[in-house]
């Protein structure tokens, strides 16, 4: 297929970079790629239905495929004829004429815009006689070229399919853009050291790691709960996460487990969307549910901040603990749904060579998807609800005495958080076994023997101590264990 301005014969060339050639009566390669200069070699368009489709539709009701396929190609104009008009009749059936003409309207933008502002070509060197040759670029959409437009169209089809690439010339006397030959379209696995995700899967292991130890200690309390016939402390049921946390899992990989839900919240969350063929990056908004869910995972820093600073706030440490995990969560999910995180976006292509006709290096832009800023805002939130939330309560119970039995088997965020009231017999505190195991103190009770041999993952260390004596009004205690 050939634009008019080239006429049928004394074709010599379409590398700007390559010398002319014998003449032919077909079009002669354009520039490709490979950087390497062809003869006898004819540039040729690979068509499929859809994209005959697109570019009829776009070209419009009134074409008349078979002028544009006798006038504009150059060999036999039969196949072309054939192809065209089965893709008409097939537009007829399937969309009505107002559809048809409403979208050729819509994609006159297209053609104002590669002849105007973008003048998009073709290039070819013609032979006009025997001793002149002249460069005639040609427009991909020219508007004194109608019967052009449909193969036009099609080149500007197989651009999008990345088989060709448009450049720009620079010269002595101006510039053109032009459109390549067919380029041969590799296609593999991405490598994936070329991918960043080295993070956020160590991170996501680690979170499956917190997960299924959470899933342990509470499959191990149940057991305890059916071991014990029910007599636990069902308050203490309420911690298990800030226990568990804390003596299981460790500081350092619950405040990895916050951080990521940090990042999260400070995530705008963008999807990979194929419609025809073609991919582009659709903007999918955060549900309500997932939102509030990740806001509750910051609480994680809460817990690990309270556990922390536990030695300077001492007896008002479960005053201001619960009530600062709460207003956290509620502050991070109502900051997140009420203004989302959102992406930007910007076009700057640009090209570096980093070897001549070897390696070509090419970015198409820039794409925001987290905010720096509200990661350090969660963080600051986080801090300023915990140390309001102290001063009020340090306010409020103004010189409170502490309570409670302390034991060197009891950790300090189960010091704190845990209720001793009923669970105290002669001055020791006798722990149920379900919270001895969120506590880190897994037991077993000896048959016919008044012995409970006790495990402190704490320390890796064994005791054993006697059941207390529990009383007729106290017979839970028969099932707890005395943390001397």
């Amino acid at each position: 297929m050939a634009p008019a301005a080239w006429g049928v014969n004394g074709h010599v060339g379409g590398d700007l970079l390559c010398p002319t050639q014998p003449p032919s009566e077909s079009v002669c390669m354009f520039y490709t790629n490979q950087g390497a200069c062809s003869v006898n070699m004819e540039d040729t368009l690979s068509v499929d239905a859809v994209m005959g489709c697109i570019a009829l539709l776009a070209v419009g009701p009134d074409v008349n495929v078979t002028r544009s396929c006798d006038e504009m190609t150059l060999a036999a104009s039969t196949p072309c004829r054939t192809f065209l008009e089965a893709t008409t009749v097939f537009l007829h059936v399937r969309y009505t004429l107002d559809e048809r003409i409403a979208m050729a309207r819509a994609s006159t933008a297209v053609a104002k815009y590669f002849a105007n502002e973008l003048p998009l070509v073709l290039i070819q060197f013609v032979q006009r006689n025997r001793t002149t040759t002249a460069l005639v670029p040609a427009l991909v959409l020219d508007p004194n070229d109608v019967g052009f437009h449909v193969f036009g169209y099609l080149y500007l089809l197989e651009w999008l399919d990345g088989v060709r690439e448009v450049v720009t010339f620079h010269g002595v006397y101006g510039t053109i853009t032009a459109l390549s030959g067919r380029n041969a379209v590799h296609k593999g696995p991405i490598n994936p050291l070329e991918l960043p995700i080295n993070v956020a899967y160590y991170a996501r292991c680690v979170l499956l790691y917190v997960s299924g130890v959470l899933f342990f200690v509470v499959s191990l309390a149940c057991g305890y709960i059916i071991g014990s016939r029910g007599h636990i402390e069902g308050k203490n049921m309420l911690v298990v996460n800030r226990v568990t946390g804390l003596v299981w899992i460790g500081r350092p990989l619950i405040f990895l487990r916050s951080i990521t839900a940090i990042c999260l919240l400070s995530t705008a969350k963008l999807d990979l969307a194929e419609t025809n063929g073609f991919y582009y990056i659709v903007a999918i908004p955060q549900s309500w549910f997932s939102t509030i869910m990740a806001a509750g995972e910051t609480t994680w820093l809460v817990f690990i901040l309270n556990d922390t600073f536990s030695v300077l706030t001492q007896q008002y440490t479960p005053l201001y603990a619960t009530p600062s995990s709460v207003l956290v969560w509620a502050a991070s999910a109502i900051w997140s749904l009420v203004s989302p995180v959102q992406h930007s976006a910007s076009l700057r292509r640009s090209c570096t060579a980093p070897i001549i006709d070897m390696q070509l290096v090419c970015d198409s832009g820039i794409v925001h998807i987290g905010d720096p800023k509200r990661v350090t805002g969660l963080i600051g939130l986080t801090l300023a609800l915990l140390f309001g939330t102290y001063l009020v309560q340090r306010v409020r119970y103004h010189g409170r005495a502490e309570s409670g039995v302390r034991s060197h088997l009891l950790y300090v965020t189960a010091y704190y958080h845990f209720a001793q009231e009923g669970w105290v017999l002669d001055g020791v505190y006798c722990i149920d076994r379900v919270s001895a195991a969120i506590n880190g103190v897994l037991t077993l009770r000896l048959p016919r023997t008044t012995k409970t041999v006790l495990l402190d993952i704490k320390t890796w260390r064994l005791f054993d101590v006697d059941a207390p004596l529990a009383s007729e009004s106290a017979p839970h205690l028969r099932y707890a264990i005395p943390l001397q």
